[in-house]
């Protein structure tokens, strides 16, 4: 049994300071405190008292799963309704992860121990009508940027700049680079907030048990705080941060609803948490919910041109590169660039790289997809896959070999003679996608429109339309089914109806 107890969060003019303690101490974390540091334009004044707690929540709860049986003791109170909340918020997650280990360990085992003045009422925020998103600069954030700009708005860019994870990413030179260009692009205001958070624990610690390191669970609930924080400060009632379809996937297991391993970011996730923030009047989505991955791409890519040479996808690459090249983000990137004839060396990735790691990729994802004898993946894991797999064996079909070699001719032509072994290898993997069958690509998930913030929905849906079909409802009505009801009972504890 780990006693997780959290101190006050200490508020300064310009910085958050969350601490707790362990006990026993776990190796989980290396360190026990985190800060959140606002630049001058971020008034923390301006934040009610009562977010702060919420934000420590947000930031730390994850983690909890990972230190079952655990006790989360508080110096304050929670009223019945948001105690339980947090609870079922947990109950969903934990269910998430033990259907990926081929668990059935769900039993709630998670207790929260509040004792002390009861903790401040959530009040509105004082509100200007102002939108704020968060923004890393990867494919899904900068098309939700062209979005939210071509409707009008002038949003509130917030990245988040918070090294450690187990990944560089955020301290390249190209994330400088496309960080200061965006504001040039386009009307929008860019805030960064800096936290140490991601290097306090150990990434690798779920290892062994769940395949997912603590940044998987964690990361986009630190961006999601600290975009709040901003929207409070700053008067902005929508908040957002990027959502799309893959994420959406689930399904029944046990009587319990299994959602991606992302759950961090999902819809069901996003709607709960946008239920705990209605007394502050802010909303908490995503305008991609209805958009598959490549639709996501797609719509960058021809729609929002002066913004795709900015996307930033790539977490595994090294200091001194602006892509890796072998990951599974450069990897569908590229591909979908070259379908529509862009060189991705546009977004810094090497074609060659690219090539080479396809073929091993591809005996890896069909062995997941179910051909052939594949470790334990749960339903949303496998539809993923599917999904993935087909859209790639499409890729590979329309790309013959020459169109290949004259998008990445200055890759190519670096490595000499090897060049032309890439390129034969290509050429065997295009026959073997064309000699599967090839399914038809999938229209967007109309139905998750009513996801999305009413103000912007009518209008992201005529955009959506003008570049893609839509899906045929029953192809996904079960998955829209169950996140509404997933996220429906987490919440149903705030109305008073479920606690």
């Amino acid at each position: 049994m780990h006693v997780v107890t959290l101190a006050a969060p200490v508020i300064g003019d310009a910085e958050a300071f969350f601490g707790w303690t362990v006990e026993p101490k776990s190796t989980l974390y290396r360190e026990t405190s985190f800060r959140l540091r606002f630049p001058p334009e971020v008034d923390l004044d301006g934040v009610p008292q009562g977010l702060w707690w919420r934000v420590a929540f947000i930031c730390l709860h994850s983690h909890w799963p990972l230190l079952r049986p655990c006790e989360i003791r508080l110096p304050v109170r929670l009223n019945d309704g948001e105690k339980e909340f947090w609870l079922r918020l947990l109950d969903a997650e934990v269910a998430t992860l033990e259907a990926y280990a081929d668990s059935s360990d769900t039993a709630r085992s998670i207790q929260i121990l509040d004792e002390g003045p009861p903790l401040e009422a959530l009040t509105p925020f004082a509100t200007y009508g102002q939108v704020a998103a968060a923004f890393s600069s990867g494919k899904d954030s900068l098309t939700q940027a062209g979005l939210l700009t071509e409707l009008g708005e002038r949003p509130i860019l917030v990245t988040t700049t918070a090294p450690g994870g187990g990944h560089d990413e955020h301290g390249t030179a190209r994330r400088r680079q496309v960080l200061g260009e965006i504001a040039r692009r386009r009307p929008v205001e860019l805030v960064e907030v800096e936290s140490d958070l991601r290097r306090t624990w150990d990434n690798d610690f779920p290892a062994g048990r769940y395949p997912a390191a603590v940044n998987e669970l964690t990361d986009t609930f630190l961006y999601f705080a600290a975009t709040l924080v901003v929207g409070a400060a700053r008067g902005a009632s929508h908040l957002f941060l990027a959502s799309e379809a893959e994420v959406q996937e689930n399904a029944l297991r046990d009587g319990a609803i299994v959602q991606h391993l992302h759950f961090m970011y999902s819809a069901v996730t996003q709607r709960a948490l946008t239920a705990l923030l209605r007394p502050t009047g802010a909303r908490y989505g995503s305008l991609t919910y209805p958009l598959h991955h490549f639709q996501v791409q797609r719509l960058l890519a021809t729609r929002y041109p002066d913004l795709r040479d900015l996307q930033y996808s790539c977490y595994e690459l090294a200091s001194d590169e602006a892509a890796c090249g072998r990951c599974g983000e450069c990897r569908m990137a590229a591909l979908d660039l070259m379908v529509l004839d862009i060189a991705p060396a546009e977004i810094g990735i090497d074609v060659t790289r690219v090539v080479d790691e396809l073929g091993t990729w591809r005996e890896r994802q069909v062995a997941r997809s179910g051909v052939g004898g594949e470790v334990f993946r749960p339903a949303p894991a496998r539809a993923v896959s599917a999904l993935r797999l087909a859209h790639t064996t499409r890729c590979l079909s329309a790309l013959p070999a020459e169109r290949v070699a004259r998008l990445g001719a200055d890759d190519f032509a670096r490595l000499g003679e090897e060049a032309c072994e890439l390129l034969e290898a290509w050429e065997r993997l295009r026959a073997q996608a064309l000699s599967d069958a090839i399914e038809t690509e999938p229209g967007y998930r109309a139905g998750f429109l009513e996801f999305v913030d009413e103000e912007f929905r009518d209008r992201v849906a005529a955009i959506f339309d003008e570049h893609f079909a839509r899906a045929q409802p029953a192809s996904y009505l079960g998955v829209l089914s169950r996140s509404r009801q997933l996220s429906d009972w987490i919440a149903a504890p705030l109305q008073g109806t479920g606690a």
